[in-house]
């Protein structure tokens, strides 16, 4: 039995909207729209949404109304998400990779069948800042479900900080998990080459080439258009940048323009002033979405045993 709610996209007005079971959830539309008031882009809605449904969904088999939450609820929810598998971590394939083993081909960790840490710690951040919105509207409960990270001296962190100091490393608010801290990643020249050779056109070539040598987004990167986006003659490419939605100006490789002109020239996609630079090959013309993007490198992946991501960067030899 599907379970009930779901997110939904709008054409005007609030963009994305939480439905549960059935109608607009009325708090969680609230909150949403103080984000959008705040600036926040149409992607952090919908991760928003996703999230604040995910809650509310736990809640609801717990019989559990969302304003009536309390502490012990959330611990209750961090313990399922630390056990809960992942729908996006789902293999269907008989031979696919062990969740938490070691990749043979890249060395790299294979990702687990559960929630990662980070995906924990976002859930927590999305529900204390929804849960201190209802209490400031007198929607909610008195006092926030969700513990708050905080100072010696019991001040929320970071409340009175200095400017002119930097900023102290406290310990994790309760329930926060612990993260790896983030390290560079590189791939080496012969994995690159490899990783080509498995690739299935001059598009996913490019594509691959540009995410690799530029270090843009995924979302940053499909948002390429033609008239002003690609200057081959300069080797950089211009793209919205996720954080400030400013335009920036980003070198990327020789390899990636000429990939790029070799897909132009052969596969002959919609070339519109104005118009997206990459598109679907086959069926009714479509610009390419992110997901299909991450199918070009999940086959590739598969072909090879591999498990490379788009974060990945060239490491060239000495």
């Amino acid at each position: 039995m599907a379970e009930p709610g779901r997110v939904v996209e709008f054409e005007s007005g609030l963009r994305w909207r939480v439905l549960f079971p059935e109608s607009e959830h009325q708090a969680a539309s609230g909150y949403l729209r103080e984000l959008a008031a705040s600036d926040c882009s149409l992607a952090t809605l919908r991760s928003y949404a996703f999230d604040l449904l995910r809650w509310f969904r736990f809640l609801h088999r717990q019989f559990t109304p969302w304003e009536r939450a309390v502490r012990l609820d959330v611990r209750s929810f961090v313990e399922w998400l630390q056990q809960a598998p992942n729908p996006q971590r789902i293999h269907r394939r008989p031979d696919a990779p062990v969740p938490g083993s070691l990749n043979a081909v890249t060395g790299k960790l294979v990702l687990a069948a559960t929630y990662a840490s980070r995906t924990i710690n976002r859930q927590l951040s999305v529900l204390f800042g929804f849960y201190e919105w209802a209490c400031s509207t007198d929607l909610g409960p008195l006092v926030n479900p969700v513990p708050a990270q905080r100072g010696r001296g019991g001040e929320r962190l970071y409340a009175h900080h200095n400017p002119m100091e930097d900023f102290v490393v406290h310990r994790r608010a309760t329930y926060r998990q612990k993260t790896p801290r983030p390290l560079w990643r590189a791939i080496p020249d012969e994995a690159a080459d490899a990783l080509f050779a498995a690739l299935r056109s001059h598009r996913d070539r490019a594509l691959v080439s540009f995410w690799l040598s530029s270090g843009t987004r995924a979302t940053e990167l499909l948002g390429l258009h033609h008239g002003g986006d690609v200057d081959a003659g300069a080797n950089t490419i211009t793209v919205v940048s996720k954080g400030s939605r400013l335009r920036e100006t980003i070198p990327a490789s020789v390899d990636s323009f000429v990939w790029l002109a070799l897909y132009l020239a052969e596969e002959r996609p919609p070339m519109t002033e104005g118009g997206p630079v990459w598109w679907i090959r086959q069926g009714t013309p479509r610009p390419l979405t992110y997901h299909a993007a991450r199918a070009v490198l999940q086959r590739a992946n598969t072909a090879m045993g591999s498990n490379w991501s788009a974060r990945e960067r060239v490491r060239r030899r000495g």
